[in-house]
């Protein structure tokens, strides 16, 4: 059969934890109404995954005047918090710059914890696997 390349369609999805692929085998499926499994097969076996996952960047912009002001901080996230349960986002995240250490401060305070590693960002038409075969 050889190695092929596509799309697993939800169906299928089991396999990922039949075949021992990590981290599904660990943690479980992801929400198939949040994700995209893409795999790449070796004879009727998965060997690769890119999983593509929905997921929501939240950044918050308040007015200097009213930075300080709780009922603006908890209104604001009251209103988001309403559009994310009837979307069904479960997870929201933000990049704080570095420099910015009095953001970082104030999103821990709310509730966010760093991740660990490295955020990077790939601009997928300027991909150097473009065009490679």
């Amino acid at each position: 059969m050889g190695l092929t390349f596509r799309e697993l369609p939800v169906d299928e999805w089991a396999r990922l934890i039949a075949d021992e692929i990590e981290p599904f085998v660990t943690v479980g499926l992801p929400d198939p109404d949040h994700a995209v499994v893409v795999v790449a097969e070796e004879d009727g076996t998965i060997q690769g995954v890119s999983l593509l996952l929905e997921t929501v960047i939240n950044h918050w912009s308040i007015g200097s005047g009213a930075r300080r002001s709780p009922s603006m901080v908890s209104g604001l996230w009251n209103a988001t918090k309403e559009v994310l349960d009837a979307k069904g986002g479960p997870t929201i995240h933000a990049t704080v710059a570095d420099a910015q250490v009095e953001v970082q401060d104030m999103v821990e305070r709310l509730g966010y914890h760093s991740a660990h590693g490295k955020l990077y960002v790939l601009d997928v038409a300027s991909c150097v696997l473009n065009g490679r075969n």
